[in-house]
């Protein structure tokens, strides 16, 4: 499955959560460019590691509705792309 069949939705919330992290990192940078403490850039380092996170959650979901749905209507997909697609995000 392409992230371009997502529902236009889901879609939309992944992209938000992505630009959010992308200023997210974008402020980690200028911390450490502004020499702050470590403490404060760990912890917003740990903050964009579970947007990313949430958001892998976000794009998996959408990956086991649609194997749901063409289980459903009759398409098996090959256990073995599904499990791979399972063993990346564990």
């Amino acid at each position: 499955m392409r992230t371009d069949e997502f529902e236009s939705d889901a879609l939309t919330s992944i992209q938000k959560r992505l630009k959010r992290i992308e200023g997210q990192v974008r402020g980690i940078q200028r911390m450490c460019d502004q020499g702050r403490d470590c403490d404060e850039v760990l912890t917003q380092m740990n903050a964009t590691i579970r947007a990313m996170e949430s958001a892998a959650t976000t794009v998996l979901r959408e990956y086991l509705e649609s194997v749901a749905t063409d289980y459903a209507a009759g398409e098996k997909r090959d256990p073995e792309e599904v499990a791979q697609i399972l063993r990346r995000f564990a």
